[in-house]
């Protein structure tokens, strides 16, 4: 979908996307993208910013620990798992 399509829709608006790096004007839906949940998991629904993607991780990894919110772990703990790695150095 290119920018012109996008201010059409108001969907758009509020739908998080994968903009490339390279200049142009095209961007991704997270559907559109074939690897999106691998690369930035699917322990939070928060997936405008990666670097918010990541604070949601590192405050549930703080508050919860490996054993999760309400006790049942998490979707992706390699995730949870590389924070407390870190911390614990």
């Amino acid at each position: 979908m290119d920018y012109t399509e996008a201010q059409s829709s108001s969907e758009s608006m509020t739908a998080t996307a994968l903009i490339p790096i390279d200049g142009t004007d095209i961007y991704y839906t997270k559907e559109q993208a074939s690897n999106f949940d691998e690369v930035f998991g699917t322990n939070t629904n928060y997936t405008i910013d990666p670097e918010e993607c990541m604070a949601d991780n590192f405050a549930d990894a703080m508050q919860y620990g490996m054993d999760g919110k309400n006790g049942q772990g998490y979707p992706n703990p390699e995730i949870i798992r590389g924070v407390l790695d870190i911390v614990s150095k």
